[in-house]
């Protein structure tokens, strides 16, 4: 199996991307869902995200997908005169029988075809461990740094730059960056990131392209944006219901009723730790997250906090709206009190200035999508007044973006066409630095 393949089963598995399996009518207490929501018009998808529900970032010409976490989503979405169908009807069961392949997985098979080798998904402990053991390994090609504001919980955010002789000033060299895990839930997107550095590694000195390419630039990693939201994300999301193992134990024996553990559904966090805005609550308090369905209804939606465009459709600001199409503080794209508001954010902005970077690409999941600026209509006029338009290099970088879309088979497009996402990474690179930026939305091809 494939590099690309293997990755693409891994982003499967973490939002249980898999062949649907149709849910029956939903009985109390309500467990999370995945749907399939028909969007043909534009006033469907209107109507859809005025909702305020959990989109994914999987969405077609004539349908978005969604993660209903309550009774109340569901009935929202009722209510709402849309037409839509279960295709997943318990994600908590989905996620633990996941849990479970990726185990027995992991148990048989002593080194993945990924450059790593490794078998199962890391915690951010792992990371930190790896990129670490990657600088120590080959300190003339790989150093790993601190990006500067620590996160609202306290914690550091790491990197790694690559190139040869790393550890000597880059002296104007370009640099090409790559992100993971904006959103806390998609766990590939931080897999491909460190992937991605495991195979430069590995390949300098022994591949002609890889060594020609990292004496010419540098490359700077940065796996795990939102460290916060993946730690919740990862830790509660890697609990399995033991419950669901006692048709293979029905006597309790093997699996005592004493050992259950309940898996409380925190795998489909998507925004970072921000409580209340404007306060950097105490160290160790993000997991208050776990007071509302999943964390989803609180925090700010790091890919909406951007400068570029802030404020655009697609990002709900704090008090809803009917006009905008939003939810408000709540709502999964809650784009924060200000530009830049986050400390995330900041860290990335701050890496990006201190850097000559040409390229960069941003991993999320899932779509099977190539996406570029801007991640708005053309024809929308911002708040400043100025109409969004085409980016000035659109030429250049939809051909760049055919000839990546051509590596993987995904499909590349103008950000907006997906939906409109506006106060994005890639949109802020590149009109504050000439970046040409890409979102990679992995899928499972």
């Amino acid at each position: 199996m494939t590099r690309l393949r293997i990755a693409a089963v891994l982003a499967a598995l973490a939002l249980g991307a898999m062949a649907p399996v149709h849910g029956s009518e939903p009985t109390a207490p309500f467990g999370p869902q995945l749907v399939r929501v028909h969007t043909d018009t534009t006033a469907e998808r209107a109507t859809l995200a005025g909702l305020g529900l959990d989109g994914t970032e999987h969405a077609g010409p004539r349908h978005t997908d969604l993660v209903l976490h309550t009774a109340g989503d569901r009935d929202r979405l009722e209510a709402s005169g849309l037409e839509w169908r279960v295709t997943i009807g318990d994600l908590l069961a989905r996620e633990a029988a996941n849990n479970l392949a990726n185990a027995a997985y992991a148990a048989r098979t002593t080194r993945s075809p990924l450059p790593s080798g490794r078998t199962s998904y890391r915690t951010l402990d792992d990371y930190d461990r790896e990129m670490r053991g990657l600088a120590k390994r080959r300190p003339a090609l790989v150093r790993t740094f601190t990006l500067a504001r620590p996160t609202l919980d306290g914690r550091t955010v790491r990197a790694l730059e690559i190139g040869s002789d790393v550890r000597r000033p880059a002296s104007g060299r370009p640099t090409f960056v790559m992100l993971g895990l904006h959103h806390a839930r998609e766990w590939p997107s931080a897999e491909h990131t460190l992937e991605f550095a495991h195979d430069l590694v590995r390949g300098y000195g022994r591949d002609p392209r890889i060594t020609r390419l990292l004496d010419r630039l540098r490359v700077v990693l940065v796996p795990v944006v939102n460290a916060d939201g993946f730690d919740l994300s990862r830790t509660s999301g890697g609990l399995v219901d033991l419950n669901l193992l006692n048709p293979l134990d029905p006597s309790g024996t093997v699996i005592p009723t004493a050992t259950q553990v309940l898996t409380p559904g925190m795998a489909y966090l998507r925004k970072n730790c921000r409580l209340v805005d404007g306060v950097d609550t105490p160290d160790g308090t993000c997991a208050a997250m776990l007071a509302t369905p999943a964390g989803f209804g609180l925090g700010v939606d790091l890919n909406r906090n951007y400068g570029m465009w802030w404020g655009g459709p697609g990002g709900a600001g704090p008090a809803p709206s009917a006009t905008e199409f939003h939810a408000g503080l709540l709502d999964p794209r809650y784009r924060g009190a200000a530009p830049f508001s986050e400390p995330e954010t900041r860290n990335v902005r701050d890496l990006f200035l201190s850097r000559s970077a040409t390229g960069m690409i941003t991993n999320h999941t899932f779509g099977n999508l190539v996406l570029r600026p801007w991640s708005g209509s053309p024809d929308h006029v911002s708040d400043a007044g100025r109409q969004v338009g085409l980016a000035r290099d659109e030429q250049a970088m939809a051909a760049l973006g055919a000839r990546l879309a051509r590596h993987n088979g995904y499909t590349s497009q103008r950000s907006y066409a997906l939906y409109d996402g506006m106060g994005t990474t890639e949109d802020w690179a590149y009109g504050a630095t000439g970046t040409f930026g890409y979102t990679f939305e992995i899928g499972a091809t």
